[in-house]
């Protein structure tokens, strides 16, 4: 990277300014205002941004550009900070209600014309951009400064630009598994998941490598079967860098992986034939030779009233399958496993029973799946369990914002001993942690933002981490 690569110019319309459909926290964005939904998807930092911006200005880092005629810009470096200018200037480009009545109380008394120009540093050649992106993101100042990037946002922006990166092959396997319906965080441990992508392994998860691209070569909904069981089980500590430290051990862990997808009985097919595949991640289904689990235990609740002598299972727990089942934990139509909750709930507590009832007989797949009303309800649930066992041991102020709310009650919790180290460490991470896939908060999003939307996958996986921590705040 040379300074003489870059030129300074000043008064850009912010109108010129086209953000980057393929930035890394965007990846597959279709135009601005798509782009400005996929930034949205971190509101509360965004708005942070977006308030300090108004208040002080933009910072004194340039946005980074690219000319690419007709007085336009691609923006390669602050994204974030553009997509705030544009909302400055015109709050429509927001389609979420709530948020653009946000953004319009904190402009209402703003001079817009501060706001329509900004001076950039443009280059055209692409090599010294790519460095100057890389340099730039070290540090994250709470919001806002530049968020500062972890291993899987700079091995996406490398792989997407067809440059060098010691991830490359674990990004391509997320991001084809991304494409197709499952959900990547943006604090996905990519470093662990390396370990597993060597090119034996690479050919038992379902691909080849053609032309330094990982190309599907066997049945995709069974691919798609055995991507979501490794996404799910790495992205919640279930497997961990040390359960795939050895070659031996990673191997081992993809042979069984691919073994409960129904991968191993796959014969490669042959490369051209692969895009006349048209299983999707909608269709997967489980093996003819799968069988169903049995009910668990019948549980003494006071939902129903029915005792029985059988123990009560964990709330959020499921069953052993039969030794045929390929289907990951968090595949099944309803929030809770063969409808069975294990929450005790008091008897004065009547909405919270109300609650579970109906999430008891809802659906969060399928033709009559309301995924987003299993959201709303859920998170109704957390809050009214947390506040529960707030009114009885007065562990944080009634207008405490929900994520520290529940965060302190695990801390209280853990001290006296009613959660061991496990749930505790989960319980936490979800709540404190801005981008968790299991994160409480995203369920808030799911309810005001129109960018965000319910999936079986976060509902089903949040229940089985956080059931057995809303009995434990019913009970204590």
């Amino acid at each position: 990277m040379a300074r003489k690569d870059f030129v300074y110019i000043q008064d850009v319309s912010v109108e010129n300014l086209r953000l980057d459909t393929s930035n890394a926290r965007i990846r597959t964005g279709e135009d601005d205002v798509d782009c400005i939904h996929k930034i949205l998807k971190q509101e509360s930092q965004f708005l942070t941004l977006f308030k300090d911006i108004v208040e002080k200005g933009l910072s004194t880092i340039p946005v980074l550009v690219e000319p690419i005629g007709g007085n336009e810009y691609k923006v390669w470096d602050g994204n974030r900070r553009v997509a705030a200018l544009k909302l400055i200037n015109n709050p429509r480009l927001c389609h979420d209600a709530r948020v653009r009545g946000v953004i319009q109380e904190i402009t209402s008394d703003l001079n817009l014309e501060e706001f329509e120009f900004i001076d950039c540093l443009s280059s055209y050649n692409k090599d010294s951009l790519v460095e100057e992106v890389v340099l730039r993101h070290s540090g994250a100042l709470d919001g806002k400064g530049q968020q500062n990037w972890n291993a899987f946002l700079r091995t996406v922006f490398l792989v997407g630009r067809k440059l060098p990166a010691d991830d490359k092959r674990a990004a391509q396997y997320l991001l084809w598994a991304e494409d197709n319906g499952i959900v990547i965080e943006d604090d996905f441990p990519i470093t662990s998941v390396t370990r597993l992508f060597n090119k034996d392994n690479i050919r038992i998860l379902g691909f080849e490598v053609v032309d330094d691209e990982l190309v599907l070569s066997k049945n995709k909904s069974k691919a798609l079967l055995a991507a979501s069981k490794l996404v799910t089980e790495f992205y919640t500590r279930r497997v961990r860098v040390e359960d795939v430290f050895t070659p031996e051990k990673a191997s081992g862990y993809v042979v069984n992986i691919a073994q409960a997808a129904g991968l191993l009985s796959e014969e490669p097919q042959q490369a051209a034939n692969i895009n006349n595949n048209s299983d999707t991640v909608n269709s997967v289904s489980k093996p003819s030779s799968s069988r169903e689990a049995p009910d668990p235990p019948q549980t003494t609740t006071q939902e129903d009233g029915v005792k029985s002598p059988d123990p009560q299972p964990k709330p959020g727990s499921q069953p052993s399958r039969g030794r045929g089942t390929t289907k990951p934990s968090w595949d099944r139509n309803g929030l809770f496993y063969r409808k069975k909750h294990g929450l005790t709930v008091p008897q004065d507590k009547a909405k919270i029973q109300t609650i579970v009832n109906e999430l008891t007989r809802l659906k969060v797949d399928g033709q009559n799946g309301t995924p987003t009303a299993v959201a709303v309800l859920f998170r109704a649930l957390i809050e009214l369990c947390v506040d529960h066992y707030n009114s009885k041991n007065k562990i944080s102020k009634p207008d405490e914002v929900f994520h520290k709310k529940v965060a302190k009650v695990a801390d209280d919790l853990k001290h006296r001993d009613i959660i061991d180290t496990e749930l505790y460490s989960v319980v936490i991470s979800r709540s404190r942690d801005d981008n968790g896939i299991l994160n409480v908060r995203t369920l808030h999003k799911y309810v005001h933002s129109s960018a965000s939307h319910a999936n079986k996958q976060v509902l089903n996986s949040l229940w089985d981490e956080l059931g057995e921590f809303l009995a434990a705040c019913l009970r204590s």
